[in-house]
């Protein structure tokens, strides 16, 4: 290696270092390089799309490509977390939506979804009052999540009932 590749390697080593440091700091890559905010949320509303033609790898490529430059991005993790329900990952989705809550607690659209992700998971009582702060909310305006947000919670109330029947139908000892 030449002196002029070795101090030019020597500088890039030391903006790596310099990223490294901020990164470390908690300042996210997309602010370390200068992406705005626009351009971000340009790609995360290109995951939805891809979401919504049903391209679920490509979402969450996109999705997780915006989440490495910034992972506090509430709609990126809000479409991994679809992505993860698309697939029956409940798990996985219930982890990417209650990031996403944790960044955006009152996006109607979010709260939903984990709603529905912990019913699928089996913990009731948690979907429960995720759902019962959506319809106290009115659905955001929206009669479509508020019809479902009830509708989940019936579908919540068979599934604790179907519980309770199974338990005690069997013998206890």
């Amino acid at each position: 290696m030449s002196e002029q590749e070795r101090g030019k390697y020597e500088e890039e080593k030391g903006l790596l270092y310099k990223m490294a440091e901020r990164v470390t700091a908690g300042e996210s890559l997309a602010s370390i390089l200068e992406i705005e905010s626009a351009e971000m949320a340009y790609f995360e509303g290109c995951a939805y799309e891809f979401h919504r033609q049903g391209e679920f790898e490509r979402a969450e490529e996109v999705a997780l490509g915006v989440l490495a430059l910034d992972e506090r991005r509430a709609y990126a993790l809000l479409v991994m977390g679809d992505v993860a329900l698309k697939r029956r990952d409940s798990e996985q989705a219930v982890m990417w939506l209650e990031r996403a809550a944790g960044l955006a607690p009152d996006d109607i659209g979010v709260l939903i979804r984990l709603g529905e992700a912990l019913m699928r998971t089996g913990r009731f009582e948690r979907a429960r009052k995720v759902l019962d702060q959506v319809i106290s909310d009115g659905g955001g305006r929206d009669d479509i999540y508020l019809r479902r947000a009830y509708a989940l919670k019936r579908v919540i109330r068979d599934r604790q009932h179907e519980e309770e029947v199974m338990a005690n139908a069997l013998p206890s000892g």
